[in-house]
């Protein structure tokens, strides 16, 4: 816009107002470019993990509305991730619970606990690693 010698200010020049829709239609393409790069990275996510590093990245880069509006909606994906995850190792202790996976030399109560302590490291990881994330301040 500044390179364009055009008068703004004289009322019988349309050429100005030509140029500025043109660049604002070119913000609103780069836009919608954005919002399918984002949504297009997030296709692939299917662990929390992934999904936080992703948000990371793109919550940086994300200043314009729109923009934002789509990396909260995968923000929703990612909590949803760990919902899922966090069911899925729910269901996996509670059908395991009386019998543990346990290797043929792994002791039967100490092997039980760390199973168990395996399943609860998993959890906790992925939600400290969403509480300590920036992009939900």
């Amino acid at each position: 816009l500044r390179e364009l010698r055009d008068d703004i200010l004289d009322v019988k020049a349309t050429r100005w107002h030509d140029d500025y829709n043109h660049f604002k239609n070119g913000v609103k393409d780069l836009e919608v470019m954005m919002q399918n790069v984002i949504n297009g990275a997030f296709d692939g996510v299917s662990t929390v993990v992934v999904g936080v590093d992703l948000l990371e990245a793109f919550d940086f880069l994300a200043k314009r509305p729109a923009v934002k509006r789509c990396v909260e909606t995968n923000t929703a994906k990612v909590f949803r991730y760990f919902s899922e995850s966090l069911e899925k190792i729910k269901s996996h202790f509670e059908t395991r619970r009386e019998a543990p996976p346990l290797g043929p030399d792994e002791p039967r109560f100490a092997g039980a606990a760390l199973w168990a302590k395996g399943l609860m490291t998993k959890v906790e990881r992925d939600w400290t690693l969403l509480a300590n994330s920036h992009f939900l301040v």
